[in-house]
């Protein structure tokens, strides 16, 4: 059978079993084609083809996720300039999500390891793409170094990208809420250790940094309407009136020492 036909058979599984989300590569440019020549028909055929699928499946309550590509091969959707125009060619968007894996786009160049780079990876994501297309993550680290285009997992903390980088991306605003997925490297103690490092990372107390990141993205959320605003304005005036009042204590309790000879 077709990709189509396979994939609404793969829905309407998706659907009898209660899965509200359908996980799925771009796809390559045909082998023996010239990839820059030919990728923007590759990307309007997989536009076309999900259009079709979400034609064909309205009855069915699950929503089609496109992967983030690694960039090997002949490999479509390898930069997030290739991925928009597909987002901005379905007829029904909400219908159509993004899952970001970093082991894939680290492979494809963007360097998350530094505060930076995951920003800044999370700002291209939102102005090409929009981050309310972002529903899901695949947490893997790197065999590969950055850029190499070699799509080849490690457990957390164990590969190029990092421990550190990891702590930063799991806690981050743009992660909340949503599914994330370990396909890093089977091993008999069945991931027990990546999840609990990955729970204690999140569980550690937020910084005024990461508070104050966490207000600013709800507050730029397009779907983030004037209620949603408002409580983080709200939330915003609460946290400054709290580093105020703490920041007033500190030099009470300095100036006193101070008279005391305490310095």
């Amino acid at each position: 059978p077709s990709t189509k036909l396979k994939i609404l058979d793969e829905l309407e599984r998706c659907a009898r079993l209660g899965i509200r989300l359908y996980n799925v590569h771009l796809g390559q440019v045909a082998k023996g084609l010239d990839y820059e020549l030919s990728k923007g028909e590759a990307l309007d055929r997989v536009a076309n083809t999900v259009n079709e699928i979400l034609a064909s499946s309205k009855e069915w309550d699950v929503k089609i996720v496109l992967e983030t590509g690694a960039g090997s091969g002949s490999e479509v959707g390898r930069t997030l300039g290739e991925t928009a125009p597909v987002l901005a060619a379905i007829e029904e968007p909400d219908r159509v999500g993004i899952c970001v894996d970093t082991c894939h786009i680290f492979a494809a160049g963007w360097d998350i390891r530094s505060e930076d780079g995951w920003r800044g990876f999370l700002e291209e994501f939102h102005q090409l793409i929009g981050l309310e297309r972002l529903v899901a993550f695949h947490l893997n680290d790197s065999k590969e170094l950055c850029g190499t285009k070699r799509d080849k997992h490690e457990k957390i903390g164990e590969g190029k990208i990092g421990r550190e980088a990891f702590r930063r991306i799991i806690r981050h605003p743009a992660l909340s809420g949503k599914p994330l997925i370990l396909e890093t490297p089977y091993t008999k103690d069945d991931h027990l250790g990546e999840l609990q490092l990955l729970h204690s990372m999140a569980a550690e107390p937020m910084s005024l940094t990461e508070e104050l990141e966490a207000l600013y993205h709800r507050l730029r959320m397009p779907k983030a309407e004037e209620q949603r605003k408002e409580q983080a304005r709200s939330d915003l005036e609460a946290l400054l009136q709290k580093e105020i009042a703490d920041s007033l204590r500190l030099l009470t309790i300095g100036g006193t020492a101070s008279k005391l000879g305490w310095k």
